[in-house]
């Protein structure tokens, strides 16, 4: 069961990995592609932000005209680690711990 247990640990970690990276690439995007709101606040409160683009900036005079799906922009390998568990045995004739690994 203790395998088991390490190898669900392992996957939970790396779901969260990727649900943070896939936060983080939201929030940049959403930086550097505002929503119509927030474009409409840049200009009202007279924004720094209302000046970052230059005309000779890639991105100059580009719109976000609307929402969507898109692939995580990290790429996602999986590695040939092993995990290790580790299980100390009870019985007197062991005395010493058995290591299992898997891939």
């Amino acid at each position: 069961m203790l395998r088991l247990e390490k190898y669900n640990e392992h996957i939970n970690d790396s779901i969260c990995e990727l649900e943070d990276k896939a936060r983080d690439q939201l929030k940049a995007m959403a930086l550097a592609h505002p929503n119509t709101t927030d474009c409409f606040n840049i200009v009202k409160d007279i924004e720094r932000r209302l000046w970052e683009r230059k005309p000779e900036d890639a991105d100059f005079m580009s719109l976000r005209i609307g929402s969507g799906t898109i692939d995580l922009s990290t790429q996602i390998r999986i590695p040939r680690t092993e995990i290790s568990v580790t299980v100390k045995q009870k019985s007197p004739c062991f005395g010493k711990q058995k290591s299992l690994v898997f891939h």
